[in-house]
């Protein structure tokens, strides 16, 4: 049975550095679920402190999760229902170590600024979620984000526009029209 230490290491919401760098440096785990779980920028020290540490161990940035996702796939398509949040319950006795799934996207306070640090150490900005088949360009979910992955070299695809339609997000729209290649007139497959 796999240790949940490096999982908890990567997951604690307090500043855990030593523990990030002892498991690292000494037991010499692999650093790229943590990469994954930290691009999510739940915590500032998971952004601010974790990524630019791991990005500096030459950690490759694109090695794929298992749900077939980059560090910057994972990072702007945040938890979603696919990763396990600690237990929010503080009652006396409740196990802080139970996992439950996540329902819904809740906002993650340091995504963008996870996602221009990944973008800055390299980070492929057209690659695709390996099972869905979703562009960056999709999973952006503000205007910043798609203006920062759109400066840097991502493709405007029709995907693209039709999932920034889907969510009734004009600026987003807009911005994809302004930069696109793509014609705004051609219909989507169903």
């Amino acid at each position: 049975m796999k240790s949940p230490l490096p999982q908890l290491a990567w997951q604690w919401r307090f500043y855990n550095m030593a523990v990030v760098k002892f498991l690292t440096e000494t037991v010499g785990i692999d650093c790229t679920s943590g990469l994954h779980y930290l691009a999510r920028g739940e915590h500032w020290w998971h952004v601010h402190r974790g990524l630019p540490y791991l990005i500096g161990r030459r950690v490759d940035l694109e090695k794929r999760d298992s749900h077939g996702r980059t560090a910057l796939l994972a990072a702007l398509a945040g938890p979603g229902p696919h990763y396990q949040v600690p237990n929010a319950d503080r009652r006396p006795g409740a196990d802080p170590f139970w996992y439950r799934e996540t329902e819904g996207d809740p906002q993650m306070p340091f995504r963008n600024d996870a996602v221009r640090i990944l973008i800055q150490a390299g980070a492929d900005v057209n690659t695709m979620v390996a099972y869905e088949g979703a562009t960056s360009l999709e999973l952006a979910k503000d205007l910043e984000t798609t203006r920062l992955l759109i400066q840097h070299g991502a493709t405007v695809t029709s995907e693209a526009l039709f999932e920034s339609i889907s969510r009734q997000d004009a600026g987003v729209v807009e911005a994809l029209l302004f930069y696109s290649p793509v014609d705004p007139n051609e219909k989507t497959l169903a």
